[in-house]
């Protein structure tokens, strides 16, 4: 070499060629000449969501039949109810109202209690989860992670939309069931979702 012409120390970058030792090769070298610097990825601007849509929602190891206390299944009704049913009044309040108090009572007088249709169970965990995620943007955090939206929604997903439940005729109870869906989503900043569950 000149002296002069080039003063560059001598960095490693590679063997040229498109073998895969050639390809891990260059990676070596590329993380030896920036010392080990992680940098974030960079990849086309389609890889890329602005609205969290390809964040995962849902839950492992949901039990679908569990409820939360009734305490705290009260606190998610009344918050639903006082900061969403006025602006997206999609429910009856005395019906759904009415339909939970025989639930809750029939638990506290012990012995075997009936399980709620299906469809009211998913109404109702769509609930919880909108109120759940509502107390997580006010920051009233519930106690024992009972504020966890997305176990209500799994919930309401593993009993609300089995089977051919959006290919079956529609009834009211699944018109509100997708209604609640929608809101859901645009709470958490899933757009897409939301469009793909009004558009079918």
């Amino acid at each position: 070499m000149l002296a002069g012409i080039d003063a560059r120390p001598e960095a490693p970058y590679g063997r040229p060629g498109s073998s895969e030792e050639a390809t891990q090769g260059r990676v070596d070298a590329e993380t030896e000449r920036h010392g080990n610097k992680s940098k974030p990825p960079v990849g086309h601007v389609s890889y890329y969501s602005y609205m969290c849509d390809d964040n995962g929602i849902l839950q492992e190891d949901v039990d679908p039949l569990t409820w939360p206390t009734e305490t705290i299944a009260t606190r998610l009704l009344t918050l639903f109810f006082d900061n969403v049913h006025g602006d997206f009044p999609i429910l009856s309040r005395l019906m759904l109202k009415d339909k939970f108090t025989t639930y809750f009572a029939a638990v506290a007088k012990g012995g075997a209690v009936e399980h709620p249709p299906p469809q009211w169970r998913a109404q109702i965990n769509l609930i919880f989860a909108i109120a759940a995620r509502h107390s997580d943007l006010i920051g009233a955090a519930l106690p024992n992670g009972d504020g966890d939206h997305r176990v209500y929604f799994t919930r309401a997903r593993m009993v609300g939309f089995t089977g051919d439940s959006f290919f079956a005729h529609p009834d009211l109870e699944q018109v509100q069931i997708l209604g609640l869906l929608t809101f859901y989503f645009i709470s958490i900043s899933q757009i897409n979702r939301y469009v793909t569950s009004i558009t079918g």
